[in-house]
């Protein structure tokens, strides 16, 4: 005869899942002995966890779910218990409790709503997500939300290759968003969906194998010929940040230092002289951490010896601000970049210097010659049919 029936739940530190997260069990004890410990399928940190209240900590939308679901768990128990639905099961082993369908739903706005919670957490100790990042993944989070605002109730099982395919069409083709944009916003799904994997709120993770393939148009090489560097050089420019842009540039054009290695360069630590007499840049990229060695020509050391053996500093931002407005000044037919000068560096090795392109990728720290054949070099029409030319009359004349 049942005299007394105790319902409690508990966290079981000694079965962490692979997120180092803590299971939640019932405890079933009647006639104060303990039959059954039943899994209710909430996985927590074993920090949220309030022993004496016998709940979730917590205000998030989430939290607020998870309570309301171990609720319903207890209140559901307690009836079985009573109409002795429980009486053909052991009770000296642990079971497992099937949460219904509708409990198991998560709103993919909830999750959302709890995923940005956690960014804006990691963002704000400085845990691998900058500022600039954060709020990217705020414009990504608004994006996914207008996309979904058509359906409230959609839940985060809904998601699968299919819908996300449907989701990136929309933004290719209704939105109008760029190519790398969305290969971005992928990105951003994918940790979504690996978070309620590792939250357990999805049995797998839907979207671990997607590969949606963005076909893009290759965009044309644009970089300053051999002409406008001169005119950049030996025009007189009046304003001292003009005069700072300049000196970059025209440094970066021979010697092909994207911005951030320009501002590391130290001359008395990365310039090499050879058994020839000839000078050498030695460093190694900031962004790939290859090494890489390339020759300082006449017109770099001219501007090094402008600013006494140094280079001028300046902040990217600005940097690419006043070479804008450098380009509008001298009516220049493209717009100057801080990247466009490593772009006319590899441009003019390969074309005013004849260096071969494994020369060039070697010089710039590329790792893979295709990068610089497909990003950094232009292929020389004129120089083309002229070297062809050439051929087809020494064929000629033997």
């Amino acid at each position: 005869m049942i005299n007394k029936i105790e319902v409690s739940l508990e966290l079981h530190k000694d079965q962490p899942t692979k997120a180092c997260l803590t299971p939640i069990y019932l405890r079933v004890s009647i006639n104060d002995i303990e039959t059954t410990e039943i899994n209710t399928g909430i996985v927590i940190k074993a920090t949220q966890w309030n022993s004496q209240a016998q709940c979730i900590r917590g205000r998030s939308e989430i939290t607020k779910l998870q309570n309301i679901q171990l609720l319903k768990i207890k209140s559901e128990v307690l009836t079985n218990l009573i109409t002795n639905q429980f009486s053909n099961q052991p009770t000296d082993n642990k079971t497992n409790y099937n949460i219904s369908t509708e409990q198991k739903k998560e709103r993919f706005s909830v999750v959302l709503e709890s995923f940005m919670e956690q960014v804006k957490k990691r963002s704000g100790e400085g845990l691998k997500i900058t500022t600039d990042t954060y709020k990217n993944k705020v414009n990504m989070s608004v994006v996914l939300s207008n996309f979904i605002s058509g359906n409230n109730d959609m839940t985060i099982n809904e998601i699968n290759p299919r819908w996300a395919k449907r989701f990136f069409d929309w933004l290719l083709f209704e939105k109008n968003y760029s190519p790398s944009y969305v290969c971005n916003i992928r990105v951003f799904l994918k940790e979504l969906t690996k978070y309620c994997f590792d939250k357990e709120l999805l049995d797998d993770d839907p979207l671990h194998n997607l590969n949606y393939r963005i076909k893009q148009n290759k965009k044309e090489i644009v970089y300053s010929d051999l002409e406008q560097i001169n005119i950049i050089k030996n025009f007189k420019w009046k304003h001292p940040n003009w005069i700072k842009a300049a000196d970059l540039y025209i440094f970066s054009c021979y010697t092909g230092l994207c911005y951030s290695d320009a501002m590391k360069f130290d001359p008395n630590l990365d310039i090499l002289t050879d058994a020839d007499g000839l000078k050498w840049i030695s460093m190694s990229r900031i962004k790939s951490k290859v090494n890489f060695k390339t020759p300082l020509l006449p017109e770099a050391v001219a501007v090094l010896s402008k600013n006494n053996n140094a280079l001028p500093k300046m902040t990217l931002v600005n940097y690419n601000k006043v070479l804008r407005r450098m380009s509008a000044e001298i009516h220049l037919p493209i717009v100057l970049s801080s990247h466009k000068a490593r772009k006319s560096f590899a441009m003019l090795i390969t074309d005013e210097y004849n260096m071969p392109i494994e020369a060039a990728a070697l010089m710039m720290g590329h790792t893979d010659t295709r990068t610089t054949a497909s990003h950094y070099v232009k292929i020389n029409r004129r120089k083309q049919s002229e070297a062809f030319g050439k051929e087809l009359n020494r064929l000629v004349t033997n």
